[in-house]
C-alpha cells in the first residue's frame, strides 16, 4: 500500500478521535516553528500535528503523517515547509516537506539524520549524523536550494553536532562535549573555544550575537563565534530549545524552565507552572510560543507569560487508570486522587476529593458512582460531583471494582476481593488466593469473574466463593471485558499476546496468539479494539478483531494504556490526564436491580448491548483504506481445548 493513500486513509480514520482533555491535545510536543503565513505548526508524539493561526485557538490532526515518526527539526523556506524526522533507534530518518501550509507531507530524501535545518539566504541548511566506517559517529554539514532530492556535503567533522546557526558573514554548529565550530563558508571549520563541557543543543543569532544552549542550564555567547562567554541561567536543567525574537531570546527546558533574554546574556527564569520538560520554543511575532511534554503551551515575552492549555486535571494531571458512565454522566479516576467528571464526554472538569491517594477502579450501580485505589479507600458519590470516602478492612491495594445484582465487588493486591451492597460497609472474602494481584473484576449472568495479573481466572457465583478456572503459564494478565454476554481475557509475556474467552466465566478456550504487545482492549462495533505496539520501544498500533482471528492494524493514535467502552463511545485514557473520545455517548439508563439484563462497570459495556456505535466500526471500515494487511506475524489460530 502507497504511502501517499496510507496517509489519507489514516487521516480520515483519525478525526473519528477527538482530544476531551487536555486542551487542545495532550501528546508531547517535540517541534514547533511559526511563519508569518501559514501561523503556527507542531510536531505531537505518533505522528500528529498541531496548528494554530494565532498562537490562541489550535486544532489537532491526530496521524497526520504516515508513521510514529520523532521529530528533530522543523522549519519554513521558499514557501514550503521541511521536517527532519526519524523513527525508534535513528532508522529509518527521513526528510518530509509539504507545500501546503503544513497540511500533507511527503519524502523527499534521506540525507543524513539530520538534527537541525535553518532557511538562510534562499537556501536550507543543516547538520546531520550518520556512522562512519570504524563505527565513530561524524556530521555532515549540508545544503539544499529546495530542500529536495540531493544535498550537498560541504563538510564532515568528528563527533555528534547538534544545532546550527547563520549569521552575517559566518556560520556555527554546536554538539555534544561542549563541542562549537565557525565557519565563514561552511566549507573550512575551526574549533571554537566553548568554554564547556556540557552538552549543547541549539545555537540562535540575533543582532550580531550567537547564543547557545545545552545541558546543566549551559548559556554561552560570542560575537564572533570563536570565543566564548557563560553566562548564569539561574536553574540548572537541562535546556532543550531556544528562539531568537524581535526583542530577545527564550529558552526552555527540562522541569518546565523558561527563560528569556533582552540582549543574550542576562537571562531571568519565568514562572511556567510545570514540572514536565519543555522541549521547543518559537518566535511568533512579538512573542515566544513554548511547548512541550504533556502538550504544556506557553505563550509570553519578558515576564508576561500565559499558559495556553485547558486541563481539567489542574495540577493532578497524572495518568487516568478508569472511566465508567452513569446516568449522570461520566467519571473517570487517576493517580494522586485525580477525578474527572463529564456530563457529556466533552466537557470535563475536576472534583475535588477527600483523598490524595491513588484510584484505580470505578463503577455505576445502586444509582451511585463508586470509585476504589491505594490503601483500600473508597468513594461514593450520587452524582459524580460531590463524594464521600469510606475504607475496605484491612486498606487493601484496591485494582478493581464491579457491580451486579445489588451488590459491589473490589479487588486488589495479594489476593483481596471484598464485597458491598451499600458501598459504605465492606465485608472482605477469600483471602486464600495465594497472594496473586487481581487487577479486573466483572459480572455476568453466571457470576463473577476476576483477573490476577499472575496469570490466573478466578470464577464465584455469588462473590463470596471463589475459585480458580483457568491459568496461563508465562503470561500476564492485562485486561478483561465483558461484552456480548462473553468474558474476553488479555495475556501477555515479553514478545506475544493470547486472548482466552468464556460464555460462563467457568469454561475458558484460547481463541488467538499474536506477536504483538496488548496494552488494553474494549468492545467496538462487533468486535474489539486493542492498543498494542510492535515491541518494547515501538510505537503504538491499533488492532482491530472481528472474530478475534487475525486483527486488522492501523498506526497507533497516542499513548494509551485503558481503553473504556461506555455509553456508545469508546474512550481512550493515557498519560497527563489525557482523554480521546470516538463516537456520542449517551448517558446509559439506570441498570436494572438484577444485573442480568444491564450491567454498569468499568468494563463499559451492557450486557445484550452494542460495545461501540456504528461510528467506531465506521471509523475502522474507512479505515480499511488504510488496511496493512493481515499480521504475518500473528499465529491465530483457534484451539477450542478448554482451559480448567
Amino acid at each position: 500500500m502507497g504511502a501517499a493513500l496510507l496517509m489519507a486513509a489514516q487521516a480520515v480514520s483519525a478525526r473519528e478521535w477527538e482530544w476531551r482533555n487536555p486542551l487542545p491535545q495532550g501528546a508531547d510536543i517535540q517541534c514547533l516553528a511559526g511563519s508569518e503565513d501559514d501561523g503556527l505548526l507542531g510536531v505531537v508524539d505518533h505522528g500528529g500535528l498541531l496548528r494554530s493561526e494565532d498562537g490562541t485557538h489550535w486544532t489537532v490532526a491526530l496521524n497526520a503523517l504516515d508513521r510514529s515518526w520523532q521529530c528533530n527539526a522543523l522549519t519554513r523556506g521558499n514557501g514550503r515547509w521541511l521536517m527532519a524526522v526519524n523513527a525508534p533507534g535513528n532508522d529509518p530518518h527521513q526528510v518530509l516537506m509539504s507545500d501546503d501550509a503544513g497540511r500533507t507531507w511527503r519524502a523527499v530524501g534521506e540525507p543524513a539524520l539530520l538534527r537541525d535545518i535553518v532557511w538562510h539566504a534562499g537556501r536550507f541548511l543543516a547538520v546531520g549524523t550518520s556512522t562512519a566506517g570504524n563505527g565513530t559517529t561524524v556530521s555532515h554539514i549540508l545544503e539544499s536550494t529546495t530542500g529536495e532530492g540531493e544535498w550537498t556535503v560541504h563538510a564532515t567533522l568528528s563527533g555528534t553536532l547538534h544545532g546550527m546557526a547563520a549569521g552575517v558573514d559566518r556560520f556555527v554548529i554546536v554538539g555534544a562535549g561542549g563541542a562549537i565550530y565557525v565557519s565563514a563558508n561552511k566549507q573550512r571549520w575551526l574549533r571554537a573555544l566553548s568554554g564547556t563541557t556540557a552538552h549543547l543543543r541549539h545555537v540562535r543569532f540575533r543582532e550580531g550575537l550567537f547564543v547557545a544552549i545545552g545541558d546543566n542550564g549551559t548559556i554561552v555567547s560570542s560575537t564572533d563565534g570563536l570565543f566564548w562567554n557563560a553566562h548564569a541561567a539561574g536553574v540548572d536543567s537541562d535546556l532543550q530549545g531556544l528562539a531568537a525574537g524581535p526583542d530577545g531570546f527564550a529558552a526552555v527546558g527540562d522541569g518546565g524552565a523558561l527563560l528569556t533574554s533582552a540582549d543574550g546574556r542576562s537571562w531571568r527564569a519565568q514562572r511556567s507552572d510545570s514540572v514536565r520538560a519543555l522541549r521547543a520554543v518559537t518566535a511568533f511575532g512579538p512573542e515566544f510560543i513554548g511547548a512541550g511534554a504533556g502538550g504544556d503551551l506557553y505563550r509570553g515575552a519578558g515576564d508576561a507569560w500565559t499558559p495556553l492549555r485547558s486541563q481539567s486535571g489542574g495540577a493532578r494531571s497524572g495518568a487516568l487508570h478508569d472511566l465508567v458512565g452513569g446516568p449522570p454522566g461520566l467519571v473517570g479516576v487517576g493517580a494522586d486522587g485525580l477525578l474527572l467528571f463529564s456530563p457529556d464526554g466533552v466537557d470535563w472538569e475536576m472534583v475535588e476529593t477527600p483523598i490524595e491517594t491513588a484510584l484505580r477502579g470505578v463503577t455505576y450501580g445502586q444509582g451511585h458512582f463508586l470509585a476504589v485505589g491505594a490503601r483500600g479507600r473508597v468513594l461514593l458519590s450520587p452524582d459524580g460531583r460531590e463524594w464521600e470516602a469510606y475504607s475496605v478492612p484491612g486498606r487493601p491495594e484496591l485494582n478493581g471494582v464491579a457491580w451486579r445484582g445489588g451488590e459491589f465487588v473490589a479487588v486488589g493486591d495479594n489476593g483481596a476481593i471484598a464485597r458491598s451492597r451499600t458501598g459504605t460497609q465492606w465485608e472482605r472474602v477469600a483471602d486464600d488466593l495465594g497472594g496473586q494481584d487481581l487487577i479486573r473484576v466483572r459480572a455476568g449472568a453466571a457470576g463473577w469473574v476476576a483477573l490476577a495479573r499472575q496469570g490466573t481466572i478466578l470464577y464465584s457465583p455469588d462473590g463470596e466463593a471463589w475459585e480458580p478456572r483457568a491459568l496461563r503459564e508465562g503470561y500476564e494478565f492485562v485486561e478483561l471485558v465483558h461484552a456480548g454476554a462473553r468474558f474476553l481475557a488479555v495475556g501477555r509475556d515479553d514478545a506475544a499476546s493470547v486472548l482466552v474467552e468464556s460464555a460462563d466465566g467457568r469454561l475458558w478456550e484460547e481463541r488467538s496468539e499474536l506477536e504483538y504487545l496488548i496494552v488494553t482492549l474494549a468492545p467496538a462495533g462487533n468486535g474489539y479494539l486493542a492498543a498494542a505496539t510492535a515491541g518494547p520501544e515501538q510505537p503504538p498500533v491499533w488492532l482491530q478483531f472481528d472474530d478475534l482471528g487475525e486483527p486488522s492494524v492501523y498506526a497507533g493514535t497516542a499513548s494509551v494504556h485503558r481503553l473504556v467502552a461506555s455509553g456508545g463511545a469508546l474512550f481512550a485514557l493515557g498519560p497527563h490526564g489525557a482523554i480521546l473520545q470516538s463516537g456520542r455517548f449517551t448517558p446509559p439508563a439506570e441498570p436494572s436491580a438484577s444485573g442480568e439484563e444491564r450491567l454498569a462497570s468499568s468494563g463499559g459495556c451492557a450486557i445484550g448491548a452494542p460495545g461501540a456505535p456504528d461510528a467506531i466500526l465506521l471509523l475502522l471500515l474507512v479505515g480499511g483504506l488504510a488496511y496493512l494487511g493481515r499480521l504475518s506475524c500473528a499465529r491465530a489460530h483457534r484451539r477450542r481445548s478448554s482451559m480448567v
